[in-house]
């Protein structure tokens, strides 16, 4: 293969230290392996947090890292053994690659290997480069209708698309959506997509008001548990005092303050699963007391997963 003339990469140092200069890559392609030539890369809430604070939870930026995990490109050149692309094929990157051999991948849950090596995840290069180098079978080829933007996109999709999965969202279901940046907003869509009876979202007044209008979305902004309550079960046509209304409650950031929220509003509104997309901070912030005395099923959604 021939010599790569340049390869630059938005490389992580510490907090606030983000610098683009160049990046080696292997010489050879590994087997199974592509390179793809990087089209579009997302900056996802997880970049800006490592970049603001160096980690999140217990992952900790400790030495230089590549960020960058939604993305999309066009195959440079194949490895031996590759059959599923070629050179040219615009593909979507699934950035998390496990072991294959763990008992969790073995079930076809392969997005809870616990050794699982994730995009722009300490110590884990990312994505947001000129080219990288990625399994074949984590590359997925995109119709012709899907532009390489839309193909980055497909990740954060893929995380709104798995949380509806967990929680058993369906025609019939109610669902409310505490948080509406990106991935709140993909959860909706998701929701409408999957055909819930209705779907409510809280924000923050003046926050993601359009593209929540855009959507047809009722709209809450956060307040205390009890005044929460009691409008989310206005908008539900139902009461405050006890009845039961949501099937699910979403709690689409890092699982802090949304995450309390959600188990404080909820514990009487949610029926069902009160279920988690972002990362907790802390083993308290999620409430999970209030959830368990409740009766109330609280899931988590760790990344996603194909179904093989």
């Amino acid at each position: 293969m021939a010599k790569l003339s340049s390869n630059t990469a938005a490389v992580l140092y510490g907090v606030n230290d983000l610098r683009v200069h160049q990046w080696e890559l292997p010489t050879e392609l590994a087997a199974g392996h592509v390179r793809v030539q990087m089209s579009n890369v997302g900056i996802c809430g997880s970049d800006v947090h490592y970049l603001q604070h160096g980690r999140i939870g217990d992952f900790v930026v400790k030495a230089p890292m590549v960020i960058g995990h939604e993305s999309s490109g066009v195959v440079q050149a194949v490895g031996p053994g590759v059959t599923t692309v070629a050179v040219g094929d615009r593909v979507a990157l699934e950035p998390g690659a496990p072991c294959w051999h763990c008992k969790a991948a073995r079930e076809g849950r392969y997005n809870l290997d616990p050794d699982i090596q994730f995009f722009a995840t300490p110590p884990v290069h990312g994505s947001l480069a000129t080219y990288v180098d990625h399994p074949a079978e984590l590359c997925y080829k995109l119709p012709d209708g899907v532009t390489l933007e839309e193909g980055a996109m497909c990740e954060p999709l893929s995380v709104g698309v798995h949380a509806c999965r967990r929680a058993q969202v369906q025609p019939g279901k109610s669902v409310a959506v505490l948080g509406a940046g990106p991935i709140g907003l993909v959860v909706l869509m998701c929701a409408q997509a999957f055909g819930a009876d209705q779907v409510v979202v809280t924000e923050l007044p003046g926050l993601c008001s359009r593209a929540l209008r855009s959507h047809a979305a009722a709209h809450h902004p956060p307040a205390e548990p009890n005044k929460h309550r009691a409008a989310a079960a206005a908008q539900a046509g139902g009461s405050s005092s006890g009845h039961t209304q949501y099937d699910s409650s979403c709690a689409s950031r890092h699982i802090g303050r949304a995450g309390r929220i959600a188990a404080g509003c909820c514990d009487r509104l949610c029926r069902g699963a009160v279920h988690a997309g972002g990362c907790c901070e802390s083993r308290s912030a999620w409430g999970q007391d209030r959830v368990g005395w409740h009766g109330q099923r609280a899931a988590a959604a760790a990344s996603y997963a194909a179904h093989l």
